[in-house]
């Protein structure tokens, strides 16, 4: 349950990180090879895989009425898309997510930056294996300037 970059390559579109995540994931003996069809316009930031072989892409997209927002999208192993998750930050404005990560009851962790108004905070959501918003935390830190997550880690409880 670790996060994964494709080939290096961190400014993919989402359409291909989430492609090249599926065309390579091993089920048992046979590689599966199939396309994945992601309908929007941007930037995937981070792959994770967890213990059964679901795949999560995220990254931002731009939404309707904002500019970027976190995006993230649970594929199984098949490459059948399961669940999508959308954040626009209160600032109405650019939400970059940078990393994922999956514990192991399936629970999919996201941070980045996110515009609270003023300046970028961090912002990391949790959601459930089912792809539920569990809960959603800001920080702002004390001085006025940008506040950026990068990375993301659980332990193993």
């Amino acid at each position: 349950m670790k996060a994964a970059t494709v080939d290096g390559d961190a400014g993919a579109g989402l359409e291909s990180v989430a492609r090249a995540a599926v065309d390579r994931h091993h089920v048992g003996a046979a590689v599966v090879d199939r396309s994945v069809v992601v309908e929007v316009e941007g930037e995937a930031s981070a792959v994770a895989v967890d213990g059964s072989g679901n795949v999560f892409v995220t990254g931002y997209s731009y939404g309707s009425g904002s500019s970027e927002d976190y995006t993230t999208i649970a594929y199984t192993s098949l490459g059948v898309a399961l669940w999508t998750n959308r954040y626009n930050g209160p600032g109405n404005n650019s939400d970059y997510v940078r990393a994922v990560i999956v514990d192991g009851s399936g629970n999919v962790y996201v941070t980045g930056d996110s515009y609270g108004g003023s300046a970028q905070d961090y912002a990391t959501i949790k959601y459930s294996a089912a792809g539920v918003p569990q809960w959603t935390n800001r920080y702002h830190g004390p001085s006025v300037g940008h506040n950026f997550a990068t990375a993301i880690a659980v332990d193993s409880n």
